[in-house]
């Protein structure tokens, strides 16, 4: 059995629901796997957050990782640091 990986950027986190049991979502998958059994791994990009991340009172270097603590414990959710911020705060990408 395969598994396809499908990324989506530009969906919050209110609308995954939706998107997951929209009916366009659900014909495309009967449309390509017909009756077969498949696996499939959702990945939302979202970049547009509030979420700011300090390191010692400066902004974390760019690779940073934060998984635990301040994510939803019932998701696979991460912050990711992508960029070096010079002026101001830097803004993860969840």
């Amino acid at each position: 059995m395969n598994c396809d990986i499908l990324c989506m950027d530009g969906v919050g986190e209110g609308d995954i629901h939706t998107v997951c049991t929209h009916g366009n979502l659900k014909s495309l998958l009967k449309w390509t796997y017909g009756d077969r059994p498949y696996k499939m791994a959702l990945i939302s990009i979202i970049k547009r957050i509030n979420s700011r991340l300090f390191l010692n009172g400066g902004n974390p270097p760019p690779g940073t990782v934060v998984d635990d603590s301040v994510t939803m414990p019932e998701g696979y959710d991460f912050y990711h640091v992508s960029r070096s911020v010079h002026h101001s705060t830097v803004t993860p990408t969840a």
